[in-house]
């Protein structure tokens, strides 16, 4: 693997983002918001309706779980564009996703050379979690991975050129900056990755110096600024709001939970990570041999990013709560040493690698082959122009195959192509299927018509029964916070569960909102 692109991997470079695009839009907007996909846009809408830049709310009321930054990028994308459907919530994630990606592609350019940068990059945007989840909804991990895994990039950048003061004050600035976005995880990966970096390089001592507390000034003063803002606003609800935040972490960690009950789930979690994130997580196929962890020894960077891994994933293996995004951040670690590590046994030619590109081009080809079974079954047969569709997309998977079938040194991008491929195929035929099969799209344009019908009515949620998805919805089409009251005797439309059907008689509609069959009515009280 060169420094540079030569011209023929111009193309396959060239081939891979064209591909991505059509990958990561067709029909981001198709499906229903999930419920935390509802918190974060409800949250922002609100912001925006309200002028409250300060307070987190949903239906006027507070909301403790998640500091705000993450609302203020969706707040920006309501301001640009006043459109508020599923597509321009999802579309900052996607922005973000690249913006990752290409940061990826950056570091490793840098020190390991083009073709390598690319690799780690698409090997990121490829993996199942991010490709086939994290993608497709807007949630904040993204993000939050993103600026978490920057903070690891310029703690040793800045250690390695001895610069320790701009070291600390980038780090905390970026720490300060996720911490308003999740919470007390950001404190520990900075203070694990510190730790890593100073014990390896034998300068713990350096930890303890002016410099460092500069740093963590500049946190408290960015993330107290926020809290005193908040505290000056609503005097009454700063305690709640501190104790909210450190629940949200403290209940992913191990506390609460007995012994068998942590081990158990650091074997669990270890498959679904290594599952959920292939074929990235192949590395450790590639690590069955001795020599190569010569290479650790040989290359700073690659063991510095190893034990920031390693350390840093220890505290979510433990933790039962913890589920595969969280460690989003963390993965571009592993693929960097993949890249690093594939490119070494393609060098010595090694039976690993000759087994794993056999396994890449088997893959391909059954995804080629496999493209047949959509319009095949009734749950995805239905799509329009579902055989021509699948025709062209085999047509583009047997090109790419054919293509670079003699070429085994690019069997890794092969299997990157053909994975954009099957992303186009799950968008053509997945998501369309999930809309029209689940109860979750009609709920969502009732609430829609309830919004535009009664936008100039008072409509209230008694106790948060309406989930937050579709208060979004009713919020969205009626310009118009709406607020929750428990007082049924005020007048007004209410959103209400009611399994007894003691308002059978005043429901104007019906929601069917969970498969167990959870349902709210929107009542009329007004009388």
């Amino acid at each position: 693997m060169g420094k540079g692109f030569s011209r023929e991997y111009i193309i396959i470079v060239i081939v891979a983002v064209l591909l991505a695009i059509p990958a990561l839009l067709i029909n981001l907007g198709t499906i229903t918001l999930i419920g935390d996909e509802g918190i974060r846009a409800d949250v922002a809408l609100e912001m925006k309706f309200s002028g409250d830049l300060i307070t987190p709310k949903i239906a006027d009321d507070y909301y403790y779980r998640k500091p705000p930054v993450y609302n203020y990028v969706l707040l920006l994308m309501f301001i640009v564009t006043d459109q508020y459907s599923e597509f321009f919530v999802r579309l900052p994630n996607i922005f973000i996703l690249l913006a990752y990606c290409f940061s990826i592609y950056l570091v490793v350019k840098n020190r390991y050379g083009r073709r390598k940068g690319f690799l780690a990059a698409m090997l990121y945007l490829a993996c199942g979690r991010v490709l086939f989840y994290e993608s497709l909804f807007a949630l904040i991990d993204i993000s939050y991975s993103w600026l978490t895994f920057l903070s690891f990039i310029y703690i040793y950048h800045y250690f390695m050129k001895g610069k320790y003061l701009k070291m600390f004050l980038v780090s905390y600035t970026i720490t300060a900056v996720t911490f308003l976005m999740k919470g007390y995880t950001s404190i520990a990966f900075q203070g694990i990755t510190l730790l890593v970096i100073f014990i390896s390089n034998k300068q713990f001592k350096k930890l303890f110096t002016w410099k460092h507390v500069i740093g963590g000034l500049v946190f408290i003063i960015l993330t107290g600024s926020y809290y005193l803002a908040y505290y000056l606003k609503n005097p009454d609800q700063f305690t709640h709001a501190m104790n909210g935040i450190f629940h949200q972490s403290a209940d992913k960690s191990a506390f609460g939970f007995s012994l068998p009950e942590v081990v158990r789930h650091v074997f669990t979690y270890s498959f679904e990570v290594f599952y959920n994130f292939m074929p990235g997580t192949l590395v450790l196929f590639l690590f069955i041999k001795k020599h190569p962890f010569g290479l650790l020894k040989k290359d700073p960077f690659l063991s510095y990013i190893i034990k920031v891994f390693i350390f840093n994933i220890i505290i979510f293996l433990i933790s039962p709560g913890s589920f595969q995004r969280y460690v989003l951040m963390l993965m571009p670690l592993l693929f960097i040493v993949f890249v690093i590590y594939y490119d070494w046994h393609k060098k010595n030619g090694t039976i690993h690698v000759k087994l794993l590109d056999t396994l890449f081009l088997a893959i391909s080809i059954v995804f080629c082959i496999g493209v047949f079974a959509f319009p095949m079954v009734e749950a995805t047969g239905f799509v329009d122009h579902a055989w021509l569709k699948a025709a062209v997309l085999f047509i583009i998977m047997t090109s790419v195959i054919v293509w670079l079938f003699r070429k085994p040194e690019y069997r890794l991008e092969m299997l990157i192509i053909i994975l954009l491929v099957v992303r186009i195929a799950f968008n053509f035929y997945i998501l369309p299927s999930r809309v029209h099969d689940q109860y979750h799209s009609d709920s969502r344009e009732i609430a829609r018509k309830i919004g535009h019908e009664y936008k100039d009515y008072p409509v209230y949620d008694f106790d948060h029964h309406l989930p937050v998805n579709y208060v979004y919805y009713v919020t969205a089409e009626r310009q118009k916070v709406i607020q929750i009251n428990n007082d049924t005797t005020r007048p007004g439309y209410y959103f209400y569960h009611d399994p007894d059907g003691i308002f059978e008689d005043k429901t104007l509609y019906k929601m069917v909102l969970s498969g167990d069959g959870y349902t709210v009515s929107f009542i009329d009280l007004t009388d």
